[in-house]
């Protein structure tokens, strides 16, 4: 047993974890200055070098720890799909953490961010995972423009089973977790409402909601919401405080380059390793990285959106989308490093290229990738013999 001094130092420790996630987690700017005024504010818990966000609380022992020691190694499985490969990294693993937590204690949360940090993959990998030890009975919903409450009662309804004439939950023993995706997508009607999201927010503030044909009300039990959304903008809608206050907001951030670097290295170099390329392709795989990184970085910063070209708004997911390109060719098609540096020409091209409605923007993007072929590939290409690789 503890002591108290033990007890009073654990509890300290986990109060700040607790304050430093449901007020900086939903945080996008200021998160130095916030972890420097919590460090200050309670020096007695000496946080290692005075960074909340990096420790967790490893209460056996009764001390700080940093995530990245419960970070696992990648797996690559060429079974599964693309859009459901996930490499374990530091911000992986504390926000699935923290989405669990919440949800065991039946507690709803909201996980934002910009669009292609991982949101939909963290949650989905932590559903099924969470799935597979019998923990919960999965909802899934993907909100849309058009979608309409009556829709998402039905679902919702269907998937629940009934214990008495007015109560239902999930399977006995198991909780439901409602998982709502995209959930400010749905269009605001005359008045400025949205009805689906005013459903959802009877549904988690009310645990329940009415039958429409029968009129009466019926209670869901052990029920839990995860919804994930990027900020309003692009067809997305603000979303109404009577609806937010429900939920643990978490606010994933944009990854770090070397995060990046290494999720998107992981999967492209053991995909190489499975497939059975040529010890000088796989050489590259990180060229083909550090390329698309770079490339995303400097479009992003140089050909910003206009009224003319309002659809130049590059995102993480067009990093992503060169890769899955690239992972599409077997060993026989790409050979060797030429055929490698061509591949990802076209797949830079298309996803990046294909965008692009003038000369000058589509020249800057040519002598970019000529300037990268050059730089980060060891190929001394020309511009000439690049527009000649993509006929």
């Amino acid at each position: 047993p503890r002591t108290f001094p033990e007890l009073k130092s654990l509890l300290d420790k986990l109060f700040v974890f607790s304050l430093t996630w449901c007020i900086g987690g939903a945080a996008i700017e200021g998160l130095e200055e916030f972890a420097q005024s919590l460090c200050s504010r309670f020096p007695e818990v000496k946080i290692p070098f005075s960074q909340p966000f990096l420790m967790f609380v490893d209460i056996a022992k009764n001390e700080w720890a940093h995530w990245n020691t419960k970070v696992e190694d990648f797996v690559y499985d060429p079974s599964m799909a693309y859009t459901s490969i996930l490499v374990p990294t530091m911000d992986t693993f504390r926000f699935s953490y923290l989405l669990k937590s919440l949800f065991l204690e039946g507690n709803s949360s909201f996980v934002t961010g910009v669009s292609g940090v991982g949101k939909t993959c963290i949650v989905s990998n932590l559903v099924t995972s969470m799935q597979d030890q019998d923990l919960l009975f999965p909802v899934v919903l993907n909100f849309s423009a058009q979608t309409q409450s009556m829709r998402v009662q039905d679902i919702v309804t269907k998937k629940l089973q009934k214990r008495t004439k007015t109560l239902f939950g999930g399977p006995a023993g198991k909780k439901v977790l409602v998982h709502v995706d995209d959930v400010n997508m749905p269009e605001l009607e005359f008045y400025g409402a949205q009805p689906p999201i005013e459903l959802m927010r009877q549904f988690v503030d009310l645990n329940g909601f009415y039958d429409r044909e029968k009129l009466y009300w019926k209670n869901v039990v052990d029920t839990s919401l995860i919804c994930s959304a990027a900020p309003p903008g692009g067809g997305r809608n603000q979303l109404t405080p009577r609806f937010t206050r429900h939920f643990t907001m978490l606010c994933i951030s944009r990854p770090s380059i070397d995060t990046m670097t290494r999720i998107f290295e992981s999967i492209l170099g053991e995909f190489m390793i499975i497939g059975g390329f040529e010890k000088e392709v796989k050489a590259k795989a990180r060229a083909c990285v550090d390329s698309t990184i770079q490339m995303y970085l400097d479009i992003s910063a140089e050909l910003l959106p206009t009224p003319a070209r309002s659809h130049y708004t590059f995102n993480l997911r067009d990093i992503s989308k060169v890769v899955q390109g690239m992972m599409m060719v077997d060993s026989k098609v790409v050979s060797d490093k030429d055929g490698l540096v061509r591949l990802w020409i076209h797949e830079s091209s298309r996803c990046f290229h294909d965008r692009l409605i003038d000369e000058d923007d589509r020249d800057w993007f040519k002598n970019k990738v000529a300037e990268l072929v050059n730089f980060k590939f060891g190929c001394t290409w020309s511009k000439e013999k690049y527009l000649m690789s993509k006929r």
